[in-house]
């Protein structure tokens, strides 16, 4: 019914067969329903609501984004999907190929065959659960699949225009046309050619070339300056303290699953280590810690939210249990809005 607009009728049946569906399940194709009727604030309701019970459900994190853009919430949909990307297991596997591929390319530029590292993948019997486990990943022959942009309606049809888009005619004569007329004689095209070229294909020969024009600037570029850091001191909302307790709650599972760069995420760049540590230092220790082999348990007890100026506070009893270590711990997490994100400013221990 949805796919044939008959979103009115498709809800109606959605309800009285809810007693047959699994809460979850109804939660999502309800959403989907309401998203169709443009019923943005009851589709977010029902959205979130399920999705606090099961913060690994992609599927209610894509609908709860879909109803906060269709109330004009841009920033809180964004972080909706960040935060539910970074826990989820299939990403975090993807990033960690990426980065072993990108580590072969390089020394095939660099004319020498970088040394096989031991990349740990986790796997998943359902969405946002993982397993972890061991992938030996020797030689890729094949570079990874880009991941697909995230559609903003991927579980319902379009929200913000149930009609089809107008077909836009795609001119394909003047393409060969310009083709024909382009001038043949490109004497200076050659010493435009990319150094990395030749190096993969002759790499003897192209070597010393490689070393002299592709120094390490070469990766600078890539990295965009970093903006200036600007903390909001406006007063929360509501949606705002919502936001936080689904940050808190990926923030633990990205811990507990060892997800490194996506625990690290969630702190601010303004964020002050307890003891006296500075930021950079601090971070490296965690990345060891975090990241060193066998497993780790992170659960989180008793968690309350609470607004204090412009800040969010989450208190909460984190239980920590790893092969040598078991604590219980009462904490508090202060979170600033920076740059339009909620993230960690002060992570206070007792």
């Amino acid at each position: 019914m949805l796919l044939k607009g008959q979103n009115q009728a498709a809800l109606l049946e959605i309800d009285r067969g809810a007693k047959d569906l699994a809460p979850q399940d109804y939660a999502v194709l309800r959403s989907v329903a309401l998203i169709s009727l443009k019923r943005w604030k009851e589709a977010d309701d029902i959205a979130e609501a399920a999705l606090a019970k099961d913060p690994g459900n992609l599927s209610l994190a894509n609908n709860l984004a879909v109803s906060l853009w269709g109330q004009g919430k841009a920033n809180n949909a964004r972080q909706v999907l960040e935060d539910a990307l970074s826990a989820a297991p299939a990403f975090r596997n993807l990033r960690k190929i990426y980065a072993r591929q990108a580590a072969e390319s390089y020394g095939k530029a660099l004319g020498f065959k970088p040394k096989a590292a031991e990349v740990q993948l986790a796997a998943s019997t359902r969405m946002g659960l993982d397993l972890p486990g061991q992938t030996q990943i020797a030689q890729a022959s094949t570079p990874a699949p880009a991941p697909a942009a995230p559609a903003i309606l991927a579980e319902a049809a379009p929200a913000p225009s149930l009609e089809a888009p107008p077909q836009v005619p795609v001119p394909a004569a003047p393409k060969p046309a310009t083709v024909a007329q382009t001038p043949p004689a490109q004497p200076a095209a050659p010493a435009f050619q990319p150094p990395a070229a030749p190096v993969v294909q002759q790499p003897a020969a192209s070597s010393p070339v490689v070393v002299a024009a592709a120094p390490e600037p070469a990766a600078k570029p890539a990295a965009k300056p970093s903006e200036p850091v600007k903390v909001s001191d406006a007063k929360p909302t509501a949606a705002d303290v919502a936001q936080v307790e689904r940050s808190v709650k990926a923030w633990v599972a990205a811990w507990s699953s060892k997800d490194v760069d996506g625990y690290l995420a969630h702190y601010a760049s303004t964020f002050d280590p307890e003891g006296g540590m500075d930021l950079p230092t601090w971070r490296e220790q965690r990345r060891q810690r975090v990241g060193k082999p066998g497993n780790i348990s992170v659960e989180l007890e008793n968690l309350r939210v609470s607004t204090q100026g412009g800040t969010i506070r989450a208190d909460f009893r984190q239980k920590y249990q790893s092969a040598n270590l078991k604590t219980s711990t009462t904490k508090t997490l202060e979170w600033v809005k920076e740059n339009g994100r909620w993230l960690i400013s002060r992570e206070i221990a007792k």
